[in-house]
């Protein structure tokens, strides 16, 4: 735990003087999901009554979507607020030695850029955590900030 609070303080001083040294103009566009809760599949919109209920949602909708607002706004990042595991049987497959790397997998398909722990990341432990994260570092396409 005391690890993990000496990164955060790090990364935190380190993002406040890069902000301070650099003058930055411009829009960013900020693209966002949170619990995901390794849902990979469009789910039937039980909200709307029509029959039969549409599907909305899964990964390939949520690809299509980004790559589509990326090419409208250049200029934006995509970001997860945790949450990834417990849901599906996708998050007690073991993919890279650890589970829910698959999902982790289909996030830096997409391009993630930043994704922070949400508490159902520990379900699986903390040993598993660290996994998933080296997963997602050795990917160089999604960054962790604890």
């Amino acid at each position: 735990m005391k690890r993990i609070a000496i990164i955060s303080v790090l990364v935190w001083v380190f993002i406040f003087f890069s902000a301070c040294t650099r003058k930055y103009t411009g829009e960013v566009t900020l693209l966002f999901t949170n619990d995901m809760h390794c849902q990979y599949v469009p789910l039937p919109a039980t909200w709307i009554d029509k029959q039969p209920k549409p599907l909305i949602g899964g990964m390939v909708a949520l690809d299509y979507f980004v790559q589509k607002l990326r090419t409208s706004y250049p200029n934006s990042l995509l970001l997860d607020s945790g949450d990834l595991l417990t849901g599906t049987p996708l998050s007690r497959i073991m993919v890279d030695s650890a589970y829910g790397g698959g999902f982790v997998n289909m996030m830096n398909l997409i391009g993630y850029d930043a994704y922070t722990i949400g508490n159902h990341d520990l379900d699986e432990g903390q040993h598993n955590l660290f996994k998933l994260l080296d997963y997602a570092i050795l990917t160089f396409s999604l960054q962790i900030y604890i």
